[in-house]
């Protein structure tokens, strides 16, 4: 088997370096694949940091909420229902413990789900597509010089 690709190798490079090679379709959907996978691998990069920041937005929020609730709870405890100074204040964090939910739970929660999707979608497009197929780091770094992904 290694001889087989070491006499493959061999002769491309001598084709090659006569003049006498072509670029045949298999190598340009290679190359093609090459260029599609190294996108992918961006992308992946980029969606992983988006889901670790919107993550700790998420979590972040969370804490904001707990410690809101803790406020809440502690000032529920000591009040007195004939101050109402007291019960202002406690209707204050019974509508900040409301917003904070409300913030976390249609603001925050969602972008990170929606994160989630969008890396689960590249992962499974590059199990599909790249995972089966070597690429060798001259390749990605011709991708890149090449700028394979205008997009991003």
């Amino acid at each position: 088997m290694i001889r087989m690709v070491y006499r493959a190798v061999t002769a491309a490079l001598l084709l090659a370096g006569s003049g006498l090679a072509t670029v045949p379709a298999e190598a340009q959907v290679l190359s093609q694949q090459v260029r599609e996978c190294y996108c992918v691998q961006q992308a992946l990069t980029h969606w992983r940091g988006e889901v670790a920041a919107r993550g700790d937005i998420v979590r972040a929020r969370q804490v904001e909420l707990d410690q809101a609730k803790r406020q809440l709870a502690a000032g529920q405890a000591s009040a007195n229902p004939d101050n109402e100074a007291q019960l202002d204040s406690i209707r204050g964090l019974i509508d900040r413990v409301g917003q904070l939910r409300v913030q976390l739970q249609m603001t925050a929660v969602p972008s990170y789900n929606g994160a989630v999707g969008t890396l689960n979608g590249l992962v499974n497009r590059y199990n599909t597509q790249c995972l089966t197929v070597i690429i060798f780091k001259e390749m990605e770094q011709q991708a890149a010089a090449a700028g394979a992904c205008p997009m991003q």
